[in-house]
């Protein structure tokens, strides 16, 4: 599991933002969009937590994803 904290046309935004939160950036399959994202966690439970911190730092938008 990750949690995806948000999407970016840009891949500046999506660093800048990644290295502010500690997180890593994944380019989509088509190189169309950057996003933000904490993990990999080790169950549902771990990521669930973690999504739950993104969204008390403000960004309400956060979701698990299983990779």
């Amino acid at each position: 599991y990750v949690v995806q904290i948000a999407a970016f046309a840009s891949r500046v935004a999506a660093e800048r933002l990644a290295r502010r939160l500690n997180a890593k950036v994944a380019q989509s399959a088509d190189g169309s969009l950057f996003s933000v994202r904490y993990g990999p966690f080790a169950d549902e439970a771990e990521a669930r937590t973690a999504r739950s911190n993104a969204r008390k730092l403000g960004y309400p938008q956060a979701r698990l994803l299983r990779e």
